[in-house]
């Protein structure tokens, strides 16, 4: 691990990541300040070097300027100390990785209800255990599903059933990720009851989402991926086969666009109203003498460029990353194009809104009528793209 490159904050995240489990499983309490001979024999003799030569703090200082002690006293009501240990991390972690104090405190709960619920079906406190071993899947599985049947006649909506089996899953995603389980007993059990979601068909990403997207994306390629979905309204099968020789970044007039040669139910053009300059630095990065021209490119495939599936796999990555959810569970690539589709919704009657003054001292029945009837169609365009890129600029983050 490279401490010295660590910002502070990055050094506090590292704690409760990475130090405040190997506390845990050492016998430690995490909340309580660890001693420099407990860090030495745990390996992390490295954080106090770093805040000594690079920060100008001590680990006395450091320790002062982080919460040890939130969350202590949190009553699980269960006695086995390795899933008591998992829950309290998962929590810490989600909680050092800008989730909101309100809202971890809602997961926790919903956390403590399940646990509790798990040792009063099984008899057992031991939620760990039972998903360490590959050869237990089925049985393990069985288990989880036995605590939601009980919760599902205790809540009373579907959409509070779902959010508890979304904080259960993701849990459990994360105790297979960190190495702690073989398996996610919940994976897909959404698929196992009746639980209808609000507007399924229609589910999208909100602004607050794609903002969260966009800080989340640590590469060009990320960033372009989101832009690409949510600020360009693309289909992700259209994302991963974009070609260079698709663009015309300086067109004599207008703003610049993607050419399609065939495109379902939609035009053979589309405006990039906003993130060219994601566009320019993708094509920077990837401007090698090798390159083939795709935004996208892949060595593996005949193609040339990624797969769709590689595409959604990548994108429902960096939304589990940055922990955005819609409706609790992780969203599609497809919820970016409908987020596109929503704004631009929102663009239009914004401008209708505007001409209904200019509607009212004309004497005309409608700003609909002023729209269609007295304005050209490049003033109707330029009022749709002047509204489309303030709402996205502002999703975005003013980028």
């Amino acid at each position: 691990m490279n401490w010295s490159r660590q910002t502070l904050p990055e050094l506090e995240a590292t704690y409760w990541d990475t130090i405040a489990p190997a506390l845990r499983e050492a016998g430690h309490d995490p909340h309580e300040r660890p001693t420099y001979e407990t860090l030495v024999d745990l390996g992390f003799s490295g954080i106090a070097y770093a805040l000594r030569e690079h920060h100008d703090t001590t680990l006395g200082d450091f320790f002062d300027g982080i919460d040890l002690e939130s969350q202590r006293g949190f009553a699980w009501d269960i006695g086995h100390e390795p899933t008591v240990s998992a829950l309290e991390t998962y929590v810490d972690v989600r909680r050092r990785r800008r989730m909101a104090d309100s809202t971890a405190d809602t997961v926790r709960s919903r956390l403590a209800r399940y646990a509790r619920t798990y040792a009063e079906v099984h008899d057992t406190t031991d939620l760990v255990g039972p998903v360490e071993d590959e050869a237990d899947r089925l049985d393990g599985r069985r288990r989880a599903l036995a605590v939601f049947d009980v919760l599902n006649d205790e809540l009373s909506t579907d959409a509070s059933k779902l959010k508890y089996l979304g904080d259960v899953r993701r849990w459990y995603e994360w105790l297979v990720d960190s190495g702690r389980a073989a398996y996610n007993p919940l994976r897909r059990a959404e698929k196992e009851f009746d639980w209808e979601r609000s507007e399924p068909d229609n589910a999208a990403l909100d602004a607050a989402d794609v903002r969260t997207l966009h800080e989340t994306a640590s590469t060009p390629e990320q960033v372009l991926l989101v832009v690409g979905l949510a600020g360009w309204g693309l289909r992700p099968n259209e994302l991963a086969a974009l070609h260079a020789s698709q663009l015309e970044l300086s067109p004599e007039e207008g703003a610049p666009y993607l050419e399609f040669e065939e495109r379902k139910n939609g035009p053979g053009t589309v405006s990039l109203l906003f993130g060219v300059d994601a566009l320019e630095r993708r094509i920077d990065e990837l401007a090698v003498d090798d390159w083939g021209g795709y935004l996208f490119p892949s060595a593996r495939s005949a193609s040339g460029h990624l797969v769709t599936e590689t595409v959604a796999n990548r994108f429902e990555s960096l939304a589990r990353e940055a922990e955005v959810r819609v409706d609790g569970a992780v969203p599609t690539p497809k919820m970016g194009r409908r987020f596109w589709y929503a704004t631009y919704a929102t663009a239009q009657a914004e401008v209708l809104e505007n001409l209904s003054a200019v509607a009212e001292e004309q004497g005309s029945s409608s700003a609909r009528v002023v729209h269609r009837n007295y304005l050209s169609e490049d003033r109707r365009r330029e009022l749709r793209r002047k509204h489309m890129r303030s709402a996205l600029s502002d999703a975005f983050g003013g980028m």
